[in-house]
């Protein structure tokens, strides 16, 4: 589920290292390029085990992992068309309202 484990930002490096527990489950760590100075990293923790939780998380990554500013929930376009990060609450909110219309 990781679209790129290392990455590198001129001198600071994200390494991202999950231990499996051995089955399926609700637990996501990922990150996206939020500007160019900037870097979205997330974690997500579905309750449960199994094939629910698999498949709650990856709509979870699809709506934060794209690099595009439509396709990111976390992220939208200034008044001056400059890509901003919304803050943590706004995106949770979205995610939680996306969930609850059966969205994810």
């Amino acid at each position: 589920m990781f679209k790129d484990r290392h990455k590198s930002f001129g001198s600071f490096e994200l390494l991202l290292m999950p231990q499996s527990a051995g089955h399926l489950g609700g637990d996501l760590v990922g990150q996206f390029p939020a500007d160019l100075n900037h870097l979205g990293i997330y974690a997500s923790d579905v309750t449960g085990q199994g094939i629910r939780s698999v498949f709650m998380n990856a709509r979870i990554a699809g709506s934060l992992s794209s690099d595009s500013v439509a396709q990111n929930m976390s992220l939208h376009y200034d008044d001056k068309e400059w890509v901003q990060v919304l803050p943590s609450v706004v995106v949770i909110s979205k995610l939680n309202r996306k969930a609850l219309a059966g969205c994810m």
